[in-house]
């Protein structure tokens, strides 16, 4: 097998049966892994905004959720206070009246 191309980066291989250079094979086999390897590189690019896209939609959601949660429970706990403190406006007008009427007696 001779070598006598030196400008191209692919040197030819002489075949023997032919003798003839096989020049471009070797390119060609490279560019088709070249080529295969960017429509892999381009179906994960693909593949990855798909689940960035996936993701976000999903961020969104669960920040809505939890918003909404604490919107729930910002309205419970109000709730909760305005329960505990309502009986005792009640309870100081019972002891008021109570006092009032031993007073009076």
């Amino acid at each position: 097998m001779a070598r006598s191309d030196h400008h191209h980066p692919v040197l030819p291989y002489a075949d023997e049966a032919s003798g003839v250079a096989d020049t471009g094979v070797d390119e060609v086999l490279e560019d088709e892994a070249a080529s295969t390897e960017l429509q892999l590189l381009r179906a994960k690019v693909a593949e990855l905004r798909v689940s960035e896209h996936r993701l976000r939609v999903q961020n969104l959601a669960l920040r809505a959720r939890l918003q909404q949660l604490k919107s729930g429970r910002s309205f419970e706990r109000k709730l909760y206070v305005a329960l505990a403190l309502l009986p005792w406006p009640l309870f100081m007008f019972a002891a008021g009246l109570v006092s009032f009427i031993s007073a009076n007696h």
